[in-house]
Parts: structure tokens; C-alpha cells; sequence
């Protein structure tokens, strides 16, 4: 029975990591152009601001 129980939590374990990893990637996506695209136009703003 021990083992069976440990069967199931290492299962839903791994299950837990593959879906946490998918949603890590998306976040970490719209992290990245979230992030990213606000000092893109605060860039060109202080380069037109320059110019």
C-alpha cells in the first residue's frame, strides 16, 4: 500500500512540474515583452529626445 501511495504522489509530482514548467514559459514570455517592450519606447524616446 506504502508503495502504491508513492507511486501516486511521485505521478502527481511530475505532473505538477510539466504544467508549471508550461506556465513558467509563458510567464516568463510575457515577462520578457513586458519588460522589454517599455524600455524599447523609453529608448527611442530619449534617442528622438537627443535628436
Amino acid at each position: 500500500i506504502s508503495i502504491n501511495t508513492e507511486h501516486t504522489s511521485i505521478n502527481n509530482v511530475s505532473k505538477f512540474q510539466i504544467c508549471y514548467s508550461f506556465y513558467c514559459r509563458i510567464l516568463f514570455k510575457y515577462f520578457i515583452f513586458f519588460a522589454i517592450s517599455p524600455l524599447m519606447m523609453l529608448s527611442n524616446l530619449t534617442e528622438q529626445s537627443i535628436v
